[in-house]
């Protein structure tokens, strides 16, 4: 008899044993499905194994499992440590990171271990019938007409030989005749329907080219990081908006490759995985995928099942769900964008950091690792630093195009003396005029989707408010209702105000849909478009808008930090930030920083190419330091500002964080449970923990959220910390009255 240790689908931190039957139990190794029995009605799911023993477990009856449906492990040894190292650091249940790594159809339903079903495509060959007489004999015109066309496609000869694969529409499209003839021949059998399994993922059938060749300064960066390899270092290419860095990553991946490596290239959005796949598919052709969760479940598995093959992807391109794939030979890691708090899940466990994790897994393969970026993360331009990195830096923009000159708006003076016209700023609206008549576009940054984020009654000032959660509802003008951001409630348009009967409202703040409005009527005969998450929920609603935008179909794109990220158009000469000031509120430690990356990062859109941009930052504090740091183009000042707020505070990366969300439907109930907590944590660690307190937004989808922050400092074991902090929540909730309550864990926030 054997046994088999497995991992649950489930938010379950423990593995369950089983016992397996011999003629099963020899085909069993770690990383191998097995369905299985659990709970009390024996539901099945599919787990995966961790271990196959002849320990059998003492003190309960224990089940054998129901089927093994895998010949081989559909997890490598590499993917097996990476889930548990996942698992341990983010405090994250093994299940949970089962389900975030392996696509839903490898893991299945309920009772159900396989779901893919393989492509098939029908196509036409010659049957038994074909060379026989009386089979073509009485064969009409058209009828002998389509056999010729057949021949013909297919590459028959007279020695029999069928060369080409011919599919029914191909076949019917060049003899342009109707199913009629076809079908007389199948009855005949003459042409018979044969069905060949196919992959879902389409062949790249364009012609392949070298990649370009480097300026001086890249072929320098590309050396200095060359070097920092040999040296088996983490390597952080800190390089400026249009400095040319992705050519470089496309040289260095293109050596791993051709020296029988695997490259994996992560981008911390899917949409721009779309956008850079055409840059790079024109080098590396079939050899590169493109691996995102907008795929098809049965695209993910195809791929998934080609990496764990003989014949693997030389190149894998992607967001932080691409590290999750099977590598057999992975040499070489690139993580653009690293600064992206894209790269960190934060809604659903794992709370992974993509980039964190995409360097631990380098190091256990033995790759290398290089971070690239404008306005690269606090930590990690500290690690560069103090010699944890090597550090390589790219300074100026390809083909020496200036930087953007940055002019700061002055709102608060503007409003006062009534010089404004709608929201913008007069410089502003003077750019954007100058650059239309020039035939050149514009980028207008808003980071809040929507018409106006309040609906107020002019009378009582009441304002609308979600029914869920402790926030306001964004008005949305064109689909004439009330949204909540955080829950996605909907609600009508009020008629009247429920708290005093007056039907007169009033908006308050600023959205995109806002600003898109008064472009179009400031700027008639220019097109505006809009890119946010309202007008572009889906890859292909945001290719639509950028391939618009890049074939001048409209000259103004007004968006969120969704235009931030990547862009590169050869018409923007002018770039309009908004509201500026409300980027750095002090919501968290990491707000100046966010604000700071964006506000360089769109800005670093303008003027690309043949001449030097413009950006108009529209801000209440132009004396803002944040501010100033930006219009300087001065990312070593703006660190040095935040690493000595950060010593001072002891905050990343002077220390670790653990923030833990402890939630529940009655407010009373989650603050006791999250009071107890903190006591708890208090009274057994030596380090700082901060709160309980009420978050910006305390409640969220009917449950009350309570906020810890757990400070690790000094020379104290992070491991022990987390399993004192785990220990504890899990005697809590196993109280009766905190049956209810909910503990979420954020590693890293």
């Amino acid at each position: 008899m054997y046994y088999v240790d497995v991992i649950l689908p489930l938010p379950l931190r423990t593995l369950f044993t089983y016992g397996v039957a011999d003629n099963i139990g020899r085909k069993l190794t770690a990383g191998c499905r097995a369905l299985v029995p659990f709970g009390k009605k024996d539901k099945g799911y599919t787990a995966i194994v961790v271990s196959v023993h002849n320990r059998k477990p003492a003190g309960y009856q224990v089940k054998n499992i129901l089927d093994c449906p895998d010949e081989k492990p559909v997890f490598t040894p590499l993917q097996m440590e990476l889930l548990s190292w996942i698992s341990s650091y983010y405090m994250a249940p093994l299940g949970d990171v089962v389900k975030c790594m392996l696509p839903s159809l490898l893991r299945g339903g309920d009772d159900n271990p396989a779901q893919y079903k393989p492509k098939y495509v029908q196509f036409l060959r010659l049957a038994g019938n074909a060379f026989s007489q009386t089979s073509l004999s009485g064969l009409t015109a058209k009828q002998l007409a389509l056999l010729d066309c057949y021949k013909e496609l297919s590459g028959y000869n007279a020695n029999g030989v069928e060369m080409a694969q011919i599919s029914k529409k191909a076949l019917l499209e060049r003899a342009l005749c109707s199913d009629v003839p076809l079908n007389a021949l199948l009855e005949r059998q003459i042409l018979e329907y044969y069905r060949v399994q196919v992959g879902r993922i389409p062949e790249y059938n364009g012609e392949l080219m070298s990649p370009k060749e480097l300026s001086v300064a890249q072929n320098r960066a590309k050396e200095s990081i060359e070097e920092a390899f040999r040296a088996r270092k983490v390597c952080l290419l800190h390089g400026a908006t249009a400095s040319g860095k992705t050519e470089i990553y496309i040289h260095l991946i293109k050596n791993v490759i051709q020296s029988g490596g695997q490259a994996l290239f992560m981008l911390p959005e899917i949409a721009l995985t779309i956008q850079i796949m055409k840059r790079l598919q024109v080098v590396f052709g079939d050899d590169m995928i493109v691996y995102h969760s907008a795929m098809s479940q049965n695209e993910r598995v195809e791929v998934w099942n080609r990496q764990l093959g003989n014949n693997p992807y030389k190149v894998v391109v992607g967001p932080r769900s691409a590290l999750m794939l099977p590598y057999s030979n992975l040499k070489l890691v690139v993580v653009d964008e690293e600064h992206d708090s894209s790269y960190k899940q934060s809604d659903s466990s794992p709370r992974y950091n993509g980039r964190d994790c995409a360097v631990w897994l380098a190091k256990k393969c033995g790759a290398d690792v290089l971070l690239g970026s404008a306005t690269p993360c606090i930590e990690s331009y500290y690690n560069a630093l103090s010699g944890k990195y090597s550090l390589v830096e790219l300074e100026g923009r390809y083909s020496n195009i200036e930087p953007p000159r940055v002019e700061v708006a002055d709102m608060y003076q503007l409003h006062r003396k009534k010089i404004i016209k709608g929201y913008f700023a007069p410089v502003l609206l003077l750019e954007i005029q100058k650059a239309l008549e020039s035939g050149r576009q514009a980028i207008i940054f808003q980071n809040r989707r929507g018409y106006t984020p309040v609906l107020m009654c002019k009378d009582c000032g009441w304002t609308a408010e979600c029914d869920n959660c402790s926030t306001t509802l964004t008005y949305h003008k064109s689909e004439s209702k009330l949204s909540c951001h955080y829950c996605s409630g909907s609600y009508p348009i009020p008629q009247c105000c429920p708290k005093c009967g007056s039907g007169s409202f009033t908006v308050k703040g600023l959205g995109t849909e806002r600003i898109q409005e008064q472009l179009e009527q400031l700027f008639p005969n220019a097109g505006v478009a809009r890119l946010d998450l309202d007008s572009a929920n889906t890859v292909a609603q945001y290719n639509a808008v950028l391939h618009s935008f890049h074939e001048r179909e409209f000259q103004i794109l007004v968006g969120t930090q969704m235009v931030t990220k990547g862009l590169d158009f050869d018409g923007v000469s002018v770039v309009g930030i908004m509201q500026g000031q409300n980027l750095g509120a002090k919501v968290d430690f990491r707000a100046s920083e966010r604000a700071y990356q964006l506000m360089v990062q769109v800005a670093g859109r303008a003027g690309r190419k043949d001449r030097r941009g413009t950006v108009v930052l529209q801000t209440t504090q132009p004396d803002d330091p944040i501010v100033q740091h930006v219009v300087n183009n001065d990312y070593k000042g703006f660190y040095r500002q935040i690493i000595q707020e950060r010593k001072d505070l002891s905050y990343p990366p002077f220390c670790r964080l653990v923030e833990i969300l402890v939630k529940h439907r009655n407010a009373g109930t989650a603050t006791s449970g999250a009071n107890r907590l903190a006591d708890k944590l208090r009274t057994g660690l030596g380090c700082n923990v901060l709160g309980p307190e009420l978050p910006a937004i305390d409640r969220i989808g009917m449950l009350n959220i309570r906020r810890i922050l757990v400070k690790i400092e000094g020379t104290l074991s992070v491991s022990g910390v987390k399993e004192f902090v785990c220990n504890s929540a899990d005697s809590l909730q196993e109280q009766p009255y905190y049956a209810g309550l909910q503990i979420v864990f954020n590693v890293d926030p």
